[in-house]
């Protein structure tokens, strides 16, 4: 009897580590799975957080980083997942407190008698997010429920590889943040240096970019199709660059051959963007922005809905920008008489819906 005792305690205590075991693999299963979403890095500490809570019992869990302005999103406000409401500023305030007193490699347990304890209740584990040496952020899960409210060596071994991939993953995400900023500032530089080739059309690419993202907003589009629209109406005239100076300056009418040359300015930037991958959703609207909504644009002459959305807002980005800035050829019209004049062309060169936006 005592024999079968011994092997039921042996049998139940590996049953326990594999119940633990497969606690650690799946976590980070999920997580590892989910760091493709370097582009929202909040949603991934999101589900990390969620993650601990589902698993560990405890009231809340969250993540609060130190890395200045390097990741917007979620910048320095924290991040938790909680069984109850919670007052964020509040808790903001007070994990603060606590991130300038951790050191790397350094697990945080409240001994039910600390201000740790006080702060967050007597089983809370705080567990540094450590970023090439360096404390980036703290892993905190607070006030233990149930019980056994004491910590266990199980709960700090899953915070503890928790953090550890939060800090690979900010790490990448950080890179890839300024990855993005580098390669913004260059089109934004591409974009300014085509618009300064004529003195008329400075800050053109900028205006009919910030026009095209708040349409896009308007139109009800995620932030993420806001953020591409924005970049489609800042290369959409990148073409220009393949167009001679002489005719893009050009006082008067042009011929025949220089309407031509500046009609390709479209093709020639899609050209120049097709090989670039961060760019492939956006050709649509550099390769059709001068298409009108009732047919007879070019490039294709397509109509209606046949044109990519993004062009159609752009269209009307372009077009109101054009006829508010003054050009070689005229100057510029009042805000009054340029929408009513392009209230003339819904339909015919504008999307109705949009352009009712638009207006």
């Amino acid at each position: 009897a005592m024999q079968n005792d011994s092997s039921k305690t042996t049998i139940d205590s590996i049953g326990q580590e594999l119940a633990d075991s497969y606690e650690e693999i799946s976590l980070l299963y999920t997580m590892t799975s989910s760091m493709n979403s370097v582009n929202h890095p909040e949603r991934f500490i999101e589900l990390a957080c969620n993650e601990l809570l589902q698993t560990l019992p405890y009231e809340w869990v969250g993540v609060k980083l130190n890395i200045g302005k390097r990741l917007p999103n979620p910048g320095n406000t924290i991040v938790h997942a909680s069984t109850n409401s919670l007052a964020t500023s509040d808790l903001d305030v007070q994990v603060s407190k606590v991130l300038e007193t951790v050191h790397p490699g350094v697990t945080v347990i409240a001994n039910g008698k600390d201000a740790v304890s006080t702060q967050f209740g007597p089983a809370t584990i705080i567990e540094p997010i450590i970023n090439d040496g360096v404390v980036i952020g703290l892993l905190i899960a607070a006030n233990k429920q149930g019980v056994d409210c004491s910590a266990s060596s199980v709960d700090i071994k899953l915070l503890a590889a928790t953090a550890t991939q939060l800090g690979i993953f900010i790490e990448n995400a950080m890179l890839y943040e300024d990855l993005n900023a580098t390669f913004l500032g260059t089109l934004e530089a591409l974009t300014t240096s085509i618009d300064a080739k004529d003195k008329y059309t400075c800050g053109h690419s900028q205006r009919v970019a910030l026009l095209t993202a708040q349409l896009a907003e308007k139109a009800g589009l995620n932030a993420d199709q806001i953020d591409r629209c924005r970049i489609a109406g800042l290369v959409h005239d990148i073409g220009k660059i393949g167009v001679p100076e002489k005719v893009l300056t050009k006082k008067g009418g042009l011929t025949n051959k220089e309407f031509v040359s500046i009609q390709k300015h479209p093709e020639i930037g899609a050209n120049i963007l097709k090989d670039i991958p961060q760019m492939e959703d956006i050709l649509g609207g550099v390769l059709h922005h001068h298409e009108k909504y009732g047919g007879g644009g070019y490039p294709h002459g397509i109509a209606g809905n046949d044109i990519p959305l993004v062009a159609r807002m752009i269209s009307l980005a372009d077009t109101f920008d054009a006829m508010s800035s003054s050009r070689t050829y005229r100057n510029a019209m009042n805000r009054d008489a340029v929408l009513s004049e392009m209230m003339q062309s819904v339909g015919s060169q504008f999307d109705p819906e949009l352009a009712e936006l638009f207006f």
